[in-house]
């Protein structure tokens, strides 16, 4: 496990600063946590069961799938991968990210697991992420242009790593956990879904506290912005 990297025995880089790394900016993916979170407490236990979640992370995700056309995910495209938001890098790096509920374990020193188990469009993404770490996947997969026969064989634009962008929400206290995240390592369910066990690399978060809200990121109203310049003076009752 890898909370944070180290370079030639430096001190390690903060979470944020790592983040940046992967074109991602701190600034953008709190914001998107952050309305993430509101949609949380939107909803109550008289809603459709899973419309929490749902809600919650479609905030998410949709604030950061907007941000690839205005410019604060400009080195990402958003691609709908069987039902599964993906967010693909471009050309020069070849690396994706997945926006996933984690458990209360998400952004702390355990490794985490996702908040429920996933279907075969995550399982195959992590055979990929091991197959590229030089581990040997459940399932052998190589890119096509190999020629290699395989009992899977995918595209180039599909071998590359899968990070996964988790977070928590403490319904207790409202802070919202999170890191970034390249899973190597998955647990098959008897229902033939995943569970993840294990990440090679994690970059964790900072954390983001109740009182760190949507109000600390808009610039408040100036007072004066109003001011039509008329003098009101006082009445005292007196004639």
């Amino acid at each position: 496990m890898v909370l944070q990297i180290r370079v030639n025995n430096e001190a390690p880089k903060p979470g944020p600063e790592l983040l940046e790394e992967h074109g991602l900016s701190w600034s953008l993916v709190k914001r998107a946590l952050i309305s993430g979170r509101a949609g949380f407490f939107e909803y109550t236990e008289s809603d459709i069961p899973g419309a929490r979640g749902m809600g919650t992370l479609t905030r998410v995700v949709s604030l950061l799938s907007e941000s690839t056309k205005t410019g604060g995910l400009s080195e990402y495209i958003r691609i709908d991968d069987h039902g599964q938001v993906v967010f693909l890098r471009g050309q020069n790096v070849k690396e994706r990210f997945v926006v996933m509920t984690g458990d209360s374990a998400t952004g702390t020193a355990v490794q985490p697991c996702t908040m429920s188990p996933k279907g075969s469009m995550t399982s195959k993404k992590i055979d990929i992420n091991i197959d590229l770490l030089g581990g040997q996947p459940s399932d052998m997969l190589l890119p096509a242009s190999t020629g290699a026969f395989t009992s899977s064989v995918i595209p180039d634009d599909d071998y590359v790593y899968t990070w996964f962008l988790l977070f928590y929400i403490d319904g207790m206290t409202g802070t919202v956990r999170s890191e970034f995240s390249l899973a190597d390592e998955y647990e098959t369910m008897s229902d033939g879904k995943c569970q993840i066990r294990h990440y090679e690399k994690r970059i964790i978060l900072p954390d983001i506290s109740r009182e760190d809200g949507l109000e600390k990121l808009i610039k408040p109203v100036d007072p004066t912005a109003y001011d039509n310049g008329f003098e009101v003076s006082r009445r005292n009752g007196s004639k």
